[in-house]
């Protein structure tokens, strides 16, 4: 699988989360045992390459992306791709088992999100709501979104930015308060190795990708900038109860979190990994995950104006304290304090592993012992 920019051809399979990629058991170290379920992440086997079945046409209406979807799905799956120009959702494209959606390259299709959604309510499915979706996948395997520009586009200004503490887009004043925009733009529910790969998500209505209740998905080399509402629960890059997930790569800014979040007794939330990752936002360990998850050579780095620090927690009273042993390895954590030098939070060193506190005392993120002696914790070779 090659992604392909109007700059940039890569190909994917020997990159993070790749077919081509493979475990390296020799590197496991003893201290670290929570190494060989992080090397599990993603998609197993690797993001496969899918061969084309079905190119359409600039402009396809969404009937008829609908169609070819569901029919390249019952001739055994495969991928429909959309040619380069622009294409309009006005209600959810829900992707089949099986079946890959593929742009040409991604700066050449676009897909506009025009449809509205509203809050459900956290009453909804025991406080875990399912929000109005631009592009869903649900209860499916072996399926992906690759290759394409996403913009949730309602005719509105750009939202603005948290900079200017507006956290929501329905609560600013007429002419353009609306309430109507809490619509993801990808959606992973109920999912097993599936994945979303080379995708430029912009202003989503609320959250650009959230992924729920799914194992071994795939996210790599996204990126994530925007969103109209920002309240809580929304304008996330969200993993909730959702284990073995891989983020790899994702550029993310100008949204609420990235957020790893909730378990219950039948989904917990742990063993994911983000690893090479650059986030002008906060990492969230958000409402009692299930702890064990793994940053591994991640750049945050979060302007003085955002609300939270580099790595950071939910609010004690409100949400559950973090899970145990959420590691952070070769990380460089920093907040820019106000236009002056950053204040570095996790020096990106070699030489120290460090770990989330889950007891709500202060400091968020602590040393927790030496580096693993294969110098690193996510045994993978790329």
């Amino acid at each position: 699988m090659t992604i392909k920019t109007a700059g940039e051809n890569f190909d994917l399979r020997q990159r993070w989360g790749g077919c081509l990629t493979h475990v390296q058991p020799e590197l496991f170290d003893p201290a670290y045992p929570d190494m060989a379920h992080w090397a599990q992440a993603g998609v197993r086997g690797g993001v496969p390459v899918v061969a084309n079945v079905q190119v359409l046409s600039a402009g396809t209406a969404q009937s008829d992306i609908q169609a070819a979807l569901d029919a390249v799905a019952a001739h055994g799956g495969g991928a429909v791709v959309l040619s380069a120009g622009q294409y309009v959702l006005t209600e959810t494209l829900r992707i089949p088992s099986g079946v890959v959606l593929r742009g040409d390259y991604m700066d050449a299709v676009t897909v506009r999100i025009q449809m509205t959604g509203t809050f459900p309510g956290w009453e909804a499915q025991g406080g875990y709501p399912d929000f109005a979706t631009g592009i869903l996948l649900e209860g499916v395997r072996h399926a992906g979104v690759e290759q394409m520009t996403i913009i949730y586009d309602p005719g509105l200004p750009r939202p603005a930015s948290l900079r200017y503490n507006e956290p929501s887009f329905d609560t600013l004043r007429e002419p353009y308060g609306r309430a109507d925009l809490i619509v993801n733009c990808i959606s992973l529910r109920d999912c097993a190795d599936c994945w979303v790969q080379g995708v430029r998500i912009v202003d989503a209505g609320s959250a650009p990708l959230s992924i729920t209740r799914s194992r071994h998905i795939t996210a790599r080399y996204c990126e994530i900038v925007g969103a109209y509402n920002r309240w809580g629960g929304q304008a996330y890059v969200n993993v909730s109860r959702s284990e073995y997930c891989l983020l790899a790569g994702l550029v993310v800014q100008d949204i609420r979190h990235v957020s790893i979040q909730n378990q219950q007794p039948d989904a917990l939330c742990r063993y994911n990994v983000l690893v090479d990752c650059d986030l002008q936002v906060d990492v969230n360990f958000h409402n009692g995950d299930a702890g064990h998850n793994l940053l591994e050579q991640c750049r945050i780095r979060v302007p003085s104006w955002h609300w939270w620090g580099p790595v950071a927690w939910g609010v004690k009273g409100q949400h559950q304290p973090p899970g145990a042993g959420n590691v952070l390895y070769r990380c460089q954590a920093q907040r820019y304090q106000f236009g002056t030098l950053p204040r570095s939070v996790v020096a990106e060193t070699e030489d120290q592993v460090y770990v989330v506190a889950h007891d709500w005392t202060a400091p968020v993120v602590r040393p927790l012992g030496p580096a693993p002696r294969g110098g690193t914790l996510y045994a993978i070779r790329a």
